[in-house]
């Protein structure tokens, strides 16, 4: 079936809104062959309007073939989409008890004196310590305990930590120390932890 292009573009070849010959080349023809069109449109010319003419009508065709489509697809959608809920937001909020510094006292009778910090104690740090080393829990206990709160299961969520710690200790022959658990890991029915250097811990979680 032939298509009547005037059908598709409802502009006409000649008409006001129609594009000229030179438009149609500067438009659909690369650079290096424009010039030799261009001649060849002063000796053919009717020739070369007509081949310009039949490009750009069905450039418009593909356009509107392309809308149409579109129109179809979105209304199509539209009747078979089966409907869905966007659902719902839960938000949930708990206390943590590994959280550091979060009772204050206020001293004084009528007018307050001062403000002091109680500060509550570290729920993962190890007895016995020997100074300038710490466990991974108990650092992060106090330097970021915020980190923790997020944390499900902080002792498996911190394993990765304590195997790059490790083995990084391993690598440069730094001494590991494995001090009492604290009461939490004892819990669960860990007896013992590794505590490493502060350094290296601070390289490792941050300060």
């Amino acid at each position: 079936m032939e298509l009547d292009s005037k059908a598709w573009t409802g502009r006409e070849a000649g008409s006001k809104s129609y594009p000229s010959v030179t438009e149609l080349i500067d438009k659909y023809l690369p650079r290096k062959t424009r010039a030799e069109v261009y001649a060849m449109s002063r000796v053919y010319e009717d020739r070369i309007a007509d081949l310009m003419h039949t490009i750009h009508d069905y450039h418009l065709r593909c356009e509107a073939m392309a809308k149409h489509m579109d129109g179809m697809e979105k209304e199509f959608y539209s009747r078979v989409a089966i409907p869905v809920s966007h659902g719902a937001f839960v938000a949930e909020a708990e206390y943590a008890p590994n959280r550091i510094a979060t009772a204050l006292e206020t001293n004084g009778r009528g007018a307050a004196s001062g403000v002091n910090a109680a500060i509550p104690p570290n729920p993962y740090a190890s007895p016995g310590l020997p100074e300038g080393f710490n466990t991974v829990l108990g650092y992060l206990a106090e330097v970021n305990p915020e980190a923790l709160d997020l944390m499900g299961d902080p002792v498996a969520d911190t394993q990765r930590d304590g195997y790059w710690l490790k083995h990084q200790a391993s690598r440069r022959d730094i001494q590991i120390v494995s001090v009492e658990a604290p009461a939490p890991l004892k819990d669960v029915g860990i007896e013992t932890v590794n505590a490493y250097p502060i350094e290296l811990l601070r390289k490792r979680l941050g300060d």
